[in-house]
């Protein structure tokens, strides 16, 4: 019975590192997903930002871009889910994580702090 149990944990692992992997090379593969027209400046190098961070592994994927509204989805390593708005002069992030919920406003280019927020219980 356990065997059975760890065989679909090891095949949902698997197929969550696929589904990465896929997502990883359809994004380098895009050309920018002409994401540069849809955002304002400071939103994209924001956007980037947060890709880096997906790539180096501090945030899972599959992540959502919703380029008509500016909503940015991304999941942190820990199981934190950001919703990121554009709220004209800065941005609004909803943190929420096992039944708890933070909501904060940044400037576009406060990374560092982002990620604090982000990253802190």
């Amino acid at each position: 019975m356990a065997s059975i149990y760890l065989l679909n944990m090891n095949k949902t692992l698997l197929k969550q590192t696929i589904l990465e992997l896929f997502e990883e090379v359809k994004l380098e593969n895009s050309d920018s997903v002409n994401l540069d027209e849809s955002f304002k400046p400071a939103y994209h190098s924001l956007l980037k930002f947060l890709l880096k961070m997906v790539h180096k592994g501090k945030f899972r994927r599959p992540y959502d871009v919703d380029t008509s509204s500016g909503r940015l989805v991304f999941v942190t390593k820990g199981g934190k889910k950001l919703i990121i708005n554009d709220a004209n002069i800065g941005i609004t992030i909803l943190k929420t994580w096992k039944g708890k919920r933070d909501k904060n406003f940044f400037d576009y280019s406060e990374h560092d702090e982002i990620m604090k927020f982000a990253l802190a219980d």
